[in-house]
C-alpha cells in the first residue's frame, strides 16, 4: 500500500525491530539524517528493505563494530539512504552478484534477502548499490524518488 510517509520512519521501526540483536553483538548503531520530505512509499515493505540490510550487516560484523545508518537529500530530487558497516566487506565479484536470487554467502542463508530488497527498491522506483572491499566493511546506498507515483 503507499502513501505519503517519512523514511525516517521506517529506518527507525527497523532499528528498534533489530536493536536486540545489535546489542547483543556489541554493535553500536546510529542514524543520522536531515529534514526530509515525504514520499511515496510501502511503509512495510520499506521497513523490510531496512530489516534485511540492518540484519545482513549485524551477522557480517560478529561481535562489536559499528552500524551507521545516515539519510539525506541527493541530486535529482531524490533521498538517499546508506546503510554502512565496519564488517569484513565484499569483494568485488560477490558485490556483481549479492542481489542475485539464491546466491549468498551464508551457510544457513536462502540467498533471497537482497533480492528482495532489490525488487521492493525497484518497485519504489530507486535503485541500490553496494560497495566495500575486503576489511573495509560494505555501504549499501538507496537512492529512492521523491515525487513519483508508485511503479508497481
Amino acid at each position: 500500500t503507499f502513501t505519503k510517509g517519512d523514511i525516517r520512519d521506517a529506518v527507525n521501526r527497523a532499528m528498534r525491530l533489530t536493536e536486540d540483536d545489535a546489542g547483543k553483538k556489541g554493535i553500536e548503531v546510529s542514524f543520522t539524517a536531515s529534514e526530509l520530505p515525504s514520499i511515496c512509499m510501502d511503509f512495510e515493505r520499506l521497513t523490510q528493505v531496512f530489516i534485511n540490510l540492518f540484519i545482513n550487516a549485524i551477522q557480517a560484523m560478529g561481535k562489536g563494530g559499528k552500524l551507521t545508518i545516515t539519510a539525506s537529500l541527493a541530486e535529482e530530487g531524490r533521498i538517499q539512504v546508506t546503510v554502512a558497516d565496519t564488517g569484513p566487506g565484499l569483494p568485488a565479484d560477490v558485490q556483481d552478484k549479492i542481489f542475485l536470487p539464491y546466491f549468498t554467502t551464508k551457510p544457513q542463508g536462502t540467498g533471497l534477502g537482497l533480492a528482495i530488497v532489490m525488487k521492493i527498491v525497484e518497485e519504489h522506483g530507486g535503485e541500490i548499490r553496494v560497495t566495500g572491499a575486503p576489511d573495509q566493511g560494505t555501504i549499501f546506498m538507496l537512492l529512492l524518488p521523491i515525487d513519483q507515483a508508485h511503479q508497481g
